[in-house]
This record gives structure tokens, C-alpha cells and sequence, in this order.
């Protein structure tokens, strides 16, 4: 689990992208969630999908700027996730929990199922 400062609430889950400086980014696939070191690379990527299911930036410059975005995009967001470009891979499953400012990473089923029942505001 990696802890962030919460930007905007909710809750995502998906499949982590890992955005790099001055790489071009694949189509994105359904509940991709965007994770960088600098909001560029982020408003980059976004830009080029409707999949975005939530955004984690490791820096805490830009934050207006990034829960812009974020609102724009209705997702949740976390900042100053330090260690999430190094933590997390490509492709592995992770939540955004925008209530906390946390990203969970490889989460089990139990907690995945608890969390899409949060998303969707189902009762636990």
C-alpha cells in the first residue's frame, strides 16, 4: 500500500499504467489507472482516453492543475504517492482509494469485491 494526500474523493480500480517522460502512450484499455512522477505525463496520457478510472502522482507540484483534471475526468486522484513509479507495474491490478489517499496494490478478491461495492454504492 502506498499513501498519498487525497485530491479527489471516490474510489477506482484497474489496471496501473506507468507513465514515463517523453514516451507515447498506447490506447488506453478500459479502467486504466494513471501513475507518474509529474502531472505532465499524466495530462499527456489522459487526454487520449474516456478509460481512466483514477490517477496517482508521485509529486505534489501542479495539485490545482492535477485536481482539475481530475474533476474534469470524475476520478479519483492522489498526490505525493512517493515510490509508486518504483512500486508498481505496468498492468498490475490496483484501487485508488480517493477517500484515504491510498493506492492499494494487488489487491485480493475480498478486498477488490469490497471496493467495486464502494464504487458503485452498493451496501457492504
Amino acid at each position: 500500500m502506498i499513501q498519498g494526500i487525497q485530491i479527489t474523493p471516490g474510489y477506482g480500480i484497474g489496471r496501473a499504467l506507468i507513465l514515463q517522460p517523453l514516451t507515447s502512450y498506447p490506447a488506453l484499455l478500459e479502467n486504466t489507472v494513471l501513475i507518474a512522477k509529474h502531472f505532465e505525463d499524466i495530462e499527456k496520457a489522459a487526454q487520449k482516453t474516456k478509460y481512466v478510472s483514477g490517477m496517482v502522482l508521485e509529486n505534489q507540484t501542479e495539485l490545482s492543475a492535477f485536481r482539475t483534471l481530475a474533476c474534469h475526468l470524475s476520478v479519483p486522484a492522489i498526490a505525493g504517492a512517493q515510490g509508486a513509479c518504483n512500486a508498481i507495474y505496468t498492468g498490475e491490478p490496483v484501487i485508488v482509494d480517493g477517500e484515504a489517499g491510498i493506492v492499494i496494490i494487488n489487491p485480493d478478491l475480498d478486498t477488490e469485491k469490497d471496493y467495486l461495492t464502494l464504487q458503485y454504492g452498493l451496501p457492504l
